[in-house]
């Protein structure tokens, strides 16, 4: 069953993160959370200033309920939010 995690972002940080592909917001974030959950992404914290925009974009990212359990322990181990811990992943 399928999850959702809500994620804020300025126009600018929306733009970067799916400047490393063509693929749909859902598909980067997934390939993103995966690459950091099998160690072959290091953190950025906090998240890098990638620049501002004039808008916020509100994204939904579909993932099962063991990625979203695995996260949400990762956060608590950093003892940061689980939104936190998916924006530096996607920043990263």
């Amino acid at each position: 069953m399928k999850k959702w995690i809500t994620i804020s972002f300025n126009e600018a940080e929306y733009n970067y993160i799916m400047s490393s592909s063509g693929s749909s917001f859902n598909d980067v974030a997934n390939k993103k959370i995966s690459s950091y959950l099998n160690g072959k992404l290091s953190l950025k914290f906090p998240p890098p200033k990638v620049g501002s925009g004039p808008r916020t974009i509100r994204k939904d990212i579909a993932v099962d309920e063991d990625t979203l359990n695995t996260l949400k322990q990762k956060a608590e181990e950093l003892g940061i939010s689980l939104a936190l811990l998916v924006r530096s992943i996607l920043l990263s």
